[in-house]
């Protein structure tokens, strides 16, 4: 992680974006102005600031595929990956039982995917 601190207040007003069944090789993640290339352990961004963002993603020379998404505070956005299209599936196209959903933001909310989240870069971002 690159080191960067938020205070408690400050992180219970930030968001969570997860990917589900993100590939454990070749994928690049990006949100706003910035891309990553992740390990096989990746399953999305924490301390997102609430508003609009554009997510995308990519696997090895494939285009990359993106969505803007208007986040709000608490909030988490899970977004199915689609391996055969190598893109997000649309959330009506989802397989993930809202069961499973509520079950992914309890994880997050009691930090047990903390090690599975990369912090987004707050200093990157303006308001």
């Amino acid at each position: 992680m690159d080191g960067i601190n938020t205070t408690a207040a400050a992180a219970h007003e930030m968001t969570s974006v997860l990917i589900a069944d993100a590939p454990t090789t070749g994928f690049e993640f990006g949100i706003d102005c910035m891309c990553y290339e992740t390990g096989p352990q990746f399953k999305g961004v924490t301390s997102v600031p609430a508003g609009l963002h554009f997510v995308y993603c990519g696997v090895g020379m494939s285009p990359r595929q993106g969505m803007f998404v208007r986040l709000k505070k608490n909030d988490i956005c899970v977004k199915q990956w689609d391996p055969v299209n190598e893109g997000f599936l649309a959330a009506e196209d989802s397989p993930i039982p809202e069961g499973s959903i509520a079950a992914l933001r309890a994880q997050v909310a009691q930090g047990q995917l903390a090690a599975n989240l990369g912090p987004y870069p707050l200093s990157q971002w303006s308001t």
